[in-house]
């Protein structure tokens, strides 16, 4: 009778129990799920979660289920199997609660999440919503600021291309005018110069006669002139020999060299090496001129220029020469000046003061015709 019942409490009307089938199906079974159970991650970690649990007794259940890890036949009764099932279910009763807090909590934290989201994408939209009103309102400003520039632009082009026509006529009107003007100037320059102009003169356009040979003797190669001492003739004086022809043209013959001078005369060497003509020797008539030379007067020299072509005379040499034969050298261009020496290009490189001298009625000697006068 007691097997019976004890069939009924384990099988209850599905058949006979052994033993040996209780431990083969029953506890084997048992024993094999939950080695499959307790081998998952929660129970091989090794900070698990179930040592977070406060209640020590629960937690021992929890250590107790861990320690039966590779314990395959733990159970071998129906007694101790249900003992520790009905710990274990007490350990995982515990744990729901906890699970569906956090779950609950989890819920009401997405939805939290969610909100905030829908808060964000709300304040998003609303900021580009105003973004866009502003950007809106930008391309209205750009487009009538754009309108104006162009209708500014436009307006300044016209004015530019206006101004540019004005100011064309108004060059074009200067120009006429300033041409006509310089007409004018030109035609009172030439009238000026044509009123003030004075022809350049020559000495041997111009000189007079400082004296006449009184006589000559072309054999012993002298001559005698009507100028002494009381003229302020200076021995060594050379002058020009020379006679009037047809037409009162002059025909230059030799240079004489003063040799001794009386009080109203003096004796003159005619130098060979000058004499034109030998069969048109000086004879007595003929006129004598020098420009260093003046009766009773002191002629006045200025040299136009700064380099001599000579080989005998520097400048200084030259101007005390003209000194010794009475005449004297001016420092600058004056009214004073009586003779201008044209040195070497010294009416090119100083075109002004030869175009001065002009004016100013000064006689043009060259370099070479002074050299005559003071001797080489």
């Amino acid at each position: 009778d007691d097997i019976k019942k004890l069939n009924m409490a384990i099988n209850g009307n599905s058949g006979t129990a052994t033993y040996e089938g209780l431990v083969a199906e029953q506890l084997g079974e048992f024993n094999r799920k939950l080695q499959e159970t307790i081998q998952e991650e929660w129970a091989s970690s090794t900070a698990p979660d179930w040592e977070r649990i406060q209640d020590e007794t629960v937690k021992g259940f929890w250590k107790t289920l861990r320690e039966q890890k590779d314990k395959q036949d733990k159970y071998t009764n129906l007694v101790d199997c249900q003992k520790d099932t009905l710990k274990l279910l007490q350990a995982v009763l515990h744990v729901v609660p906890r699970l569906r807090i956090e779950r609950i909590v989890a819920d009401q934290d997405r939805e939290l999440k969610m909100k905030q989201i829908d808060d964000l994408r709300n304040q998003l939209k609303s900021e580009t919503d105003e973004l866009k009103g502003k950007l809106a309102q930008k391309e209205d400003q750009y487009n009538e600021f754009a309108r104006k520039k162009d209708a500014e632009l436009k307006r300044l082009l016209d004015e530019k291309d206006k101004l540019q026509k004005d100011e064309a006529k108004k060059v074009q009107d200067f120009t006429v005018e300033l041409q006509r003007k310089e007409l004018e100037i030109r035609k009172h320059l030439a009238r000026i110069d044509q009123l003030t102009k004075k022809q350049q003169k020559s000495f041997y356009e111009t000189s007079k006669p400082d004296g006449e040979v009184t006589f000559a003797d072309a054999k012993l190669g002298y001559c005698w002139i009507d100028i002494g001492k009381m003229h302020g003739l200076r021995r060594g004086t050379q002058f020009q020999v020379y006679t009037l022809t047809k037409g009162g043209r002059q025909k230059f013959k030799a240079f004489c060299e003063v040799q001794k001078i009386d009080q109203d005369m003096s004796q003159c060497a005619v130098l060979q090496g000058t004499i034109v003509d030998p069969s048109d020797p000086v004879v007595k008539g003929d006129l004598v001129r020098n420009p260093i030379f003046e009766r009773n007067a002191q002629p006045k020299f200025w040299f136009l220029g700064t380099k001599l072509s000579n080989r005998y005379y520097n400048k200084g040499e030259l101007e005390r020469k003209i000194e010794e034969f009475g005449g004297k050298v001016l420092k600058s261009l004056s009214v004073d000046v009586d003779y201008v020496v044209i040195l070497q290009k010294g009416d090119e490189e100083f075109p002004d003061d030869y175009k001065k001298a002009t004016e100013l009625g000064a006689t043009f000697m060259k370099e070479e015709d002074l050299l005559d006068y003071v001797g080489k």
